[in-house]
């Protein structure tokens, strides 16, 4: 064999074999994300962002399908994986998105061999992404009844099937009798709860969605009490004589959401109807309200009226109760002299209820020529049940006869009696 004949062959060959050498591809980059990595979108089910895979250009077709996983959130296809024909450029993309939070190692795999993976970062979304709070009203009556209205808009692009709320108080009631109260929102995503009151002061009011958590603060201030209820006024005095009555009433906004509208009437003195110093009346339809107030004892009266967590005041004067009728009984005759004494009994009578407790009487005595005679003695004041008693003595008068016995009241001697007595 003459090898050397043949120089220039042998030279092709070696720089054919270096040549098909450096055409083959270099797996070790057979596939690569650009750009690398890694990424950061909001976990709110609707933003996303995109993962580009590459390969070499000149890839076969039959090598062009790159299949992109996720262990986080879905791509295009709603799914955790995707397969995507790369373009002339050897790229192929997709959008990957999350409703949760969390780190997502996202790959892409051509051939089932060669693997390129980044991370994406899900991360919480800003409150506002997730909902929007309305304003509350700059302050609300802490009358228990009057309520607050805290709204909210739920982004509707979110993607959950229920869109709901959590509001949490920490002080007052909402609707449902307690501090806590879930609501769906509407087809526009709108929310809202109502709460009262009966403190007055701030109250923290916590919205929580999609585990995002904003607060909004109430203002609860002291109410108006001529929002709720408005006094008339009292009409005069009343005689305390057990059986007469002051009329004590209001009128109750028809319009607060309540139903029945009630009044609680509270006295330091004297009785209701009911027979104590507490009663509870309902307004009729218009509002009106009214308790009537009784005593015996002649001194002003003070009564509390409340409704809806609302105490107004008004004072009432009971004043004593005159007789108009006083009746005396003494035996008819009398012995002259100081050894002998005349026990009047007194009687005072009016035609309503009892006479007041208390009551002075003046006495007088004339004979029949209009001297004046004798001595009284022991006088009492009148007593709970209206009487009183006076002993009476001629002294050391030498008249014998008829005399005239007048039993009058202190203050007004309009109102007296008289009876005879034969002196002997």
């Amino acid at each position: 064999m003459k090898i050397a004949a043949i120089p220039g062959l042998l030279v092709a060959g070696i720089l054919m074999l270096v040549s098909c050498k450096q055409t083959q591809p270099d797996w070790s980059s057979a596939i690569v994300f650009t750009p690398p990595g890694p990424d950061t979108v909001v976990a709110d089910g609707y933003d996303s962002v995109r993962v580009t895979a590459h390969i070499n250009p000149n890839s076969d077709p039959d090598k062009r399908a790159i299949t992109f996983t996720t262990d986080y959130g879905t791509f295009t296809s709603g799914t955790a994986s995707i397969t995507i024909n790369a373009d002339q450029n050897g790229n192929a993309a997709t959008l990957v998105k999350s409703a949760v939070v969390g780190i997502a190692t996202v790959r892409a795999t051509v051939e089932t061999t060669y693997i390129a993976s980044k991370t994406v970062d899900f991360i919480a979304p800003p409150p506002s992404k997730v909902f929007t709070v309305n304003p509350v009203a700059a302050s609300t009556p802490a009358d228990g009844v009057t309520t607050v209205m805290i709204s909210a808009v739920v982004n509707k692009n979110l993607l959950i099937t229920t869109q709901s709320v959590v509001f949490t108080a920490d002080g007052g009631t909402f609707g449902n009798g307690t501090a806590t109260v879930t609501l769906t929102a509407d087809s526009t995503g709108r929310v809202a709860a109502y709460l009262k009151n009966t403190v007055v002061g701030p109250v923290h009011v916590l919205l929580t969605n999609n585990g995002v958590t904003q607060v909004v603060t109430v203002n609860f201030v002291t109410p108006n009490p001529a929002t709720i209820f408005t006094l008339n006024p009292v009409s005069g005095t009343a005689p305390a004589d057990g059986v007469s009555t002051i009329m004590i009433s209001a009128v109750v906004n028809a319009n607060l959401l309540i139903r029945p509208q009630t009044v609680a009437f509270a006295a330091d003195g004297g009785t209701f109807g009911n027979g104590t110093e507490n009663v509870t009346v309902s307004a009729d339809p218009n509002g009106n309200v009214a308790a009537y107030l009784k005593s015996t004892v002649a001194a002003p009266v003070h009564v509390a009226l409340t409704s809806n967590n609302v105490t107004q005041n008004v004072t009432v004067t009971f004043v004593q109760a005159l007789p108009d009728t006083i009746l005396l009984s003494a035996a008819p005759t009398l012995t002259a002299g100081y050894a002998n004494t005349l026990p009047i009994s007194i009687t005072l009578a009016r035609p309503t209820g009892t006479v007041s407790a208390g009551l002075a009487l003046s006495y007088n005595a004339m004979d029949s020529s209009g001297n004046t005679i004798g001595v009284f003695s022991n006088g009492t004041l009148s007593s709970a049940t209206g009487t009183a008693s006076v002993s009476f003595t001629t002294g050391n008068s030498p008249y014998m006869g008829t005399i005239y016995i007048t039993v009058s009241l202190t203050q007004n001697t309009k109102i007296h009696t008289t009876i005879p007595i034969v002196v002997n």
